[in-house]
């Protein structure tokens, strides 16, 4: 897998001290955790609060702050991707980028990268046609990352060739927590320049922006 690192050089500037900035997200984490503690202190002991709604809400705070700064993270790569052009880009191909939208199908099972509500104990994945009208809503586990679409309905019934959207559905019992959107991973064959930047040709034969690129990772080794 390729990994993502952030190398900055600067030099010492003369009468002036450098400390780092705290990002804003971590110092409202730790305010939110100092206040936690004191509230767990005073807490009335013949009517304790509920750890579980605690550990919720520590859990859902500390998804936020990491998908936060991956999302920064992300945005600087890509950044540079779009300000480089095809040239500068050549290191993407044959590598497999992981992008969102709408997905080509063409008979062939499609990898997903899927995430959750941290506090969902429940999922579903739906898939809808070019028309918009709902084939198939597959049920998962929470928790799991990665899903092989198999491109048939909920009879098993394979799907024609076209272009399919999905969506996952977090749920806690019967309450709806949130929708997020499916990635998918495809390798770059070819560099072409498009009105707004690099277009990224996939194996699939779909074309992308790379500003839309939200992943990397290296090709899985032939064996034979």
């Amino acid at each position: 897998m390729i990994t993502a690192t952030q190398n900055t050089a600067s030099g010492p500037v003369a009468g002036a001290s450098q400390t780092p900035a705290k990002p804003v997200l971590s110092s409202d984490f730790e305010t939110f955790l100092k206040m936690l503690t004191v509230q767990m202190r005073n807490q009335d002991p013949l009517n304790p609060a509920d750890t579980t709604e605690f550990a919720t809400q520590l859990a859902t705070f500390s998804s936020l702050e990491q998908q936060v700064l991956s999302n920064a993270l992300l945005q600087s790569i890509s950044n540079a991707l779009a300000g480089s052009g095809p040239l500068g880009q050549a290191a993407l191909l044959g590598a497999q980028v992981q992008v969102t939208g709408p997905v080509p199908f063409a008979g062939s099972p499609v990898e997903l990268a899927v995430s959750t509500a941290p506090s969902a104990d429940n999922a579903t994945l739906t898939v809808r046609n070019e028309s918009g009208a709902i084939v198939q809503t597959l049920p998962f586990a929470p928790g799991e990352t990665n899903l092989l679409w198999a491109g048939v309905d909920d009879d098993g019934s394979p799907l024609p060739a076209g272009d399919y959207t999905f969506a996952v559905e977090s749920w806690s019992g019967d309450s709806f927590l949130d929708t997020r959107q499916p990635a998918r991973f495809g390798t770059v064959t070819e560099l072409r320049q498009g009105d707004n930047g690099t277009l990224l040709i996939l194996d699939d034969g779909s074309a992308v922006e790379s500003s839309a690129i939200t992943g990397l990772r290296q090709p899985p080794a032939q064996t034979g």
